[in-house]
């Protein structure tokens, strides 16, 4: 029952590389599991990109961060980063995110304390 109740839930999730590609913006889904399979979606996409050394792989980057700021809960947020940074060891360049300095200021101490542990 609820794996067919997730299956429901995330045929309506946006596509992960219609998101990097700043094509989607917004999410209206709000359970939990399909947000966090949304985010490891994002950081397999994120990955395979930066492998294949595409060009906009820091615009991809900004828009990761930018589409989990702007549509998760501050625990979504933090595990999704933290996710990037030590499961996938994706090299994020802060100085070439548009969104790092208001995703820093919202959950920079979030995310050192999670690094911690």
């Amino acid at each position: 029952m609820k794996f067919m109740a997730h299956r429901k839930i995330a045929k309506q999730m946006p596509n992960p590389a219609t998101i990097l590609d700043g094509s989607i913006k917004k999410c209206n889904i709000r359970e939990i599991s399909a947000m966090y399979s949304l985010v490891v979606s994002m950081c397999y996409e994120l990955q395979a990109a930066h492998q294949k050394k595409v060009s906009n792989w820091n615009e991809m980057s900004d828009n990761f961060f930018a589409f989990m700021m702007d549509n998760f809960p501050t625990e979504l947020v933090v595990m999704g980063a933290r996710l990037a940074l030590t499961n996938f060891s994706l090299p994020f360049d802060a100085s070439k995110l548009k969104n790092f300095e208001r995703f820093n200021k919202n959950y920079g101490s979030y995310i050192i304390a999670a690094m911690q542990n």
